[in-house]
């Protein structure tokens, strides 16, 4: 029963978000089409659910009944919104392709696009009921979500490991995956959702690059590459993390943009702007990639010799949207710790407007790719052997492609496709935004001379991607006849990283995924020989897809949720063992010490299933950063004040040991070991027992 409850709530928030965005649409941009409404599409039913989850969040209210309640609102407002769009017009018409694309251009380009798509459903039908080991996910957006579902509010900072400052982060991922969450208090079902954005990302990008006019074949090829770039896949396939937001709406607010730049209406800049503020709101680098973005739209405004008075208003209209879509999250910043951009110190003009305290965990392993620009011996030894992996051979040929893209539009400004100068303001902005990447701090994340971890945050390099994609659709469109190798080489590349990133998944799942693949191509190419009206096209594809949805999770979703919390942090360290059986639920549990970092973060496997535990870490804030306790006495004070049941104490980041300083204060403080391992100790008080304290 409590599993068709959550489903209920589901289908409620999603159908009803779904709904209004299409009478969004239909009311305000009917004559948008094909890949252009699908984007518009998914940046309006972000915005509808996100607002469902983010209203009862400010409000301090956040359950199942309020966000349900908010989605009917919202519904209800699309309803009664009044209809200003025609049908007609100029952006009813697609701009042309500045070259036709022949059948062996267009089989290769169909194919990397059928490659990655089926490795990528296989990688999810495979490891559906496998919990992500991801650190970011375990020790920040999982728990952090886990706590908003306890307390029903976003006016507080969840920060779990010392030091650190990743609860301060743009949310909008983490309450995208809240949606999948709260229903069932259960993350089974975030993986299919960040798999849909990813797609999503997919078809934003292909747009982008109709947008410049780049040959069809060339589009889906560039987009296929920006998709298997492997710090692109894994976050959306595997790590359960906030990245697949960005990548969908990113290339969205470029698309409208550039639309609005060239056909000129005022409408363009609702999703434009929305999308944008998506992105804002999710990640640091969101936040810098979309001032960039912006910053080059109002150049290319002011190249065009546009009234200066026009492009002030539409920059508002845009800034607008953006902080309406994002900024709740710098609000929240400002709120709790006095400072929007924690953990930052700007400072103008000799001027420090906002303060934070000393950045211990950026001042020890924080350090960006420029700062060893003058070390060869590190790159060649380190950097680049963790990156490689992570860009692979996708992310290359977008680079390269990209900067050929740039430099042919730079040279020949009114020839191939991209003779307008947006195509320039991209290249730039591309260029800027990988300068961005080589300065941002964590680029080279690891101690220094060490940076080890510089792999995984190559995803600063996204919005630097993103740009590069539709030049280097531009750049393949360009080689003539030459275009079916640069296409082909698409091929392998989308091919090579798949295999290396995608490749665990069964062969048995990758045979299923390949003929659900090769069914929607046929069907496809039937629907596109056999044309049906646009109206008469969405109603019952949206109509099909919500029957397999709902289909999907009646029939198979419950079982598929008892295999996945079976398997949840299921022999991965004994003292998570002993807590799911002796202690899964009822428990307020204080955290403590550095975990290893070859080990799992246990911060999530903490909250219990269904989120029946409380967990703190023991600590303080000061400055803005939560520390650790430096003595008995206040470790003392800090258990007592917290009235933790339990203690879990990490023995050490690089080297674990044994019966350190918090497991010898827990012990004054009258705990008792319970289980040890290599990496983390459990402590439990007199009085503790199973099932003590009521779910939160």
């Amino acid at each position: 029963m409590e599993y068709l409850q959550g489903a209920l709530s589901f289908g409620v928030v999603f159908g009803a978000s779904a709904v209004a965005t299409q009478l969004i649409l239909r009311r305000t941009q009917p004559q948008l089409a094909g890949a252009v409404r699908g984007c518009a599409f998914t940046t309006y039913f972000a915005c509808a659910l996100l607002a469902a989850h983010l209203v009862p969040l400010a409000l301090g209210v956040l359950s199942r009944a309020t966000v349900a309640g908010v989605a009917l609102l919202v519904l209800l407002a699309a309803a009664l919104l009044r209809g200003r769009g025609t049908t007609s017009g100029p952006s009813a018409r697609p701009p042309r392709a500045a070259a036709p694309s022949g059948r062996l251009s267009l089989a290769l380009a169909w194919s990397a696009v059928a490659a990655l798509g089926a490795f990528a459903l296989a990688y999810l039908l495979t490891f559906a009921a496998q919990p992500t080991l991801h650190v970011d996910a375990l020790s920040f957006h999982l728990p952090n979500i886990g706590t908003w579902i306890q307390t029903g509010s976003l006016w507080r900072i969840d920060q779990f490991t010392f030091d650190g400052s990743n609860g301060y982060y743009p949310q909008n991922g983490n309450t995208l995956m809240l949606s999948a969450i709260l229903p069932w208090r259960d993350d089974v079902f975030v993986r299919p959702l960040l798999a849909g954005f990813y797609a999503a990302g997919g078809l934003g990008a292909y747009a982008l690059c109709r947008e410049l006019r780049a040959p069809v074949s060339a589009c889906l090829a560039a987009a296929a590459l920006l998709l298997a770039v492997p710090a692109i896949s894994q976050p959306a396939l595997r790590d359960l993390v906030s990245e697949p937001l960005l990548l969908a709406t990113l290339p969205v607010g470029l698309l409208f943009l550039l639309r609005h730049e060239r056909l000129g209406l005022r409408r363009e800049l609702a999703p434009a702007g929305l999308a944008l503020g998506l992105a804002f709101g999710t990640k640091w680098y969101g936040v810098s990639s979309v001032a960039v973005i912006l910053a080059g739209w109002v150049g290319l405004r002011l190249l065009r010799r546009q009234p200066l008075r026009a492009v002030l208003g539409q920059g508002a209209v845009v800034g607008s949207l953006v902080l309406a879509a994002g900024g709740v999250w710098l609000l929240r910043n400002w709120a709790q710790a006095g400072n929007p951009l924690f953990p930052l110190r700007p400072r103008i003009l000799g001027w420090t407007p906002f303060e934070a305290g000393p950045d211990v965990f950026r001042e020890l392993g924080g350090f960006s790719l420029a700062h060893y620009a003058d070390d060869p011996a590190v790159w060649r030894d380190t950097l680049v052997p963790v990156i490689a992996p992570f860009v692979s051979l996708p992310g290359l040929l977008l680079l390269v492609g990209g900067a050929a893209g740039g430099l042919r539009t730079a040279r020949h400004p009114r020839r191939g496709g991209g003779g307008d100068r947006r195509a320039l303001v991209l290249a730039a902005g591309a260029v800027v935004l990988v300068a961005l990447y080589l300065v941002t701090p964590y680029s080279a994340f690891g101690p220094e001379g060490r940076p080890f971890n510089a792999g995984v945050n190559v995803r600063y390099l996204i919005p630097a991607l993103v740009l590069a994609t539709p030049l280097a659709a531009l750049a393949f469109g360009a080689l003539g006849r030459l275009r079916p190798f640069a296409e082909g080489l698409a091929l392998v590349a989308v091919l090579v990283a798949a295999a290396s990133t995608l490749g665990a998944a069964s062969k048995g799942a990758l045979v299923a995924a390949a003929l659900v693949v090769a069914a929607l191509a046929w069907g496809c190419a039937r629907l596109h020989r056999r044309p049906l009206g646009r109206g008469r096209l969405v109603g019952p594809a949206a109509g099909v897809a919500a029957l397999l949805v709902l289909a999907v999770l009646v029939s198979g979703g419950r079982e598929l949720q008892q295999r996945y919390d079976g398997h949840r942090f299921a022999g991965v360290d004994p003292v998570l063992d002993r807590l799911r059986a002796r202690f899964p639920t009822g428990q307020r549990i204080g955290v403590a010490g550095d975990f290893a970092r070859d080990s799992v973060s246990p911060y999530a496997a903490l909250l219990g299933p269904r989120l029946g535990n409380v967990v703190r870490p023991v600590g303080h804030f000061e400055r803005g950063f939560m520390r650790a306790e430096r003595s008995g006495a206040t470790f003392g004070s800090a258990v007592s004040r917290g009235g933790y049941d339990l203690l879990v104490i990490g023995r050490g980041y690089f080297s674990p040991r044994p019966d350190g300083a918090e497991e010898k204060w827990a012990r004054e403080a009258g705990f008792h070991r319970l289980a040890e391992s290599r990496v983390m100790a459990l402590y439990a008080s007199g009085a503790s027992r199973p099932g003590r304290f009521s779910r939160p």
